[in-house]
């Protein structure tokens, strides 16, 4: 599982046709957390979104100027 700041450090790019915000958006909604009018457990959601962002830990490389960038175009 990925702490904080190692979410933090994954949010500097941007996923193919959306942006970072988009993107978790999508998988918030994918797992049904959002719900109008319900309370949240942040906690919760950052599991969430750091589960997610493993699943793309490998999309993502350090340039020469310690950038991270997203090294796909297209997701296959």
């Amino acid at each position: 599982m990925l702490k904080q700041p190692q979410i933090e450090e994954l949010k500097g790019g941007k996923h193919v046709g959306s942006s970072r915000n988009q993107r978790i958006g999508e998988v918030l909604l994918n797992k049904e957390l959002i719900v109008p009018k319900d309370i949240y457990v942040l906690g919760e959601i950052y599991k969430i979104v750091a589960e997610n962002a493993v699943l793309y830990q490998d999309d993502w490389g350090r340039e020469g100027n310690r950038d991270i960038k997203w090294k796909h175009t297209v997701r296959s």
